[in-house]
């Protein structure tokens, strides 16, 4: 004998549909547990809502403090864009749009390498005055 299921609801299979929308968007697939009733499906589909939006907050700053790790050499990058056009414009040779490159890529490693100005007074000032006019004599003897 063939047991028949209770007719459902128009909200009930809109809640389903949906149910089963949401959790194929957010990519959680089909556990071993699935809601069951229309309840249990609403307060899923609000788990998994929440919980995508804070994977996307969770990965929006992270890839905002990379980017910001990576601002200096896209603004190197937006310079070096800036002059490779201007010699190709002005038809310079290539063996000088080399040197220049050359150059730029050499000034940009000189900046990166060097403490700036207040970092060194700043480390200079916590040594004693002894060792400070060691350091100095060190720095200007190379």
């Amino acid at each position: 004998m063939l047991v028949r299921a209770p007719p459902r609801s128009n909200f009930d299979k809109y809640v389903a549909g949906f149910y089963w929308a949401i959790m194929t968007t957010t990519t959680i697939g089909y556990g071993d547990v699935s809601s069951r009733g229309s309840m249990q499906k609403l307060f899923g589909i609000f788990a998994m809502v929440i919980g995508a939006l804070l994977f996307g907050y969770g990965v929006s700053n992270v890839v905002n403090i990379v980017e910001e790790l990576r601002a200096g050499e896209r603004i190197f990058r937006e310079k070096m864009d800036k002059f490779n056009q201007y010699m190709r414009a002005q038809n310079i040779p290539i063996a000088l749009q080399d040197a220049i490159r050359e150059y730029l890529k050499n000034v940009k490693r000189v900046q990166d390498e060097r403490v700036s100005v207040d970092d060194e007074i700043a480390l200079l000032g916590q040594l004693s005055l002894g060792l400070r006019e060691e350091v100095a004599i060190a720095v200007n003897e190379r």
